[in-house]
């Protein structure tokens, strides 16, 4: 009887480690998931974030462009009346 107790112990006790490993073992894949998903969803953003950056680095570039050629544009201008003004003086 002693021998059945302690072999009916013995696997209760190697049941219940089994099953404790188990459940870390889903606990883990659990956590394991949730962080997996968790990096997605940063990786995502980042991608996102990267995306609005370009776009708005290109906004300030075709801003500046429009900016330079308005400017070269004006000084045209500008000399061109010089010139008209001088013509009109002669």
């Amino acid at each position: 009887m002693d021998q059945e107790n302690y072999f009916n112990a013995a696997t209760t006790s190697l049941y219940d480690e089994k099953i404790n490993s188990l459940i870390k073992e889903e606990e883990f894949e659990e956590a394991y998931q949730s962080k997996f998903q968790e990096i997605q969803a940063m990786k995502s953003e980042m991608h996102k974030n990267q995306r609005y950056l370009k776009q708005v680095q290109n906004a300030i570039h075709n801003h500046d462009q429009i900016s330079v050629r308005k400017t070269k544009k004006h000084q045209r201008n500008l000399i061109s009346s010089e010139i008209k003004k001088e013509q009109r003086t002669y």
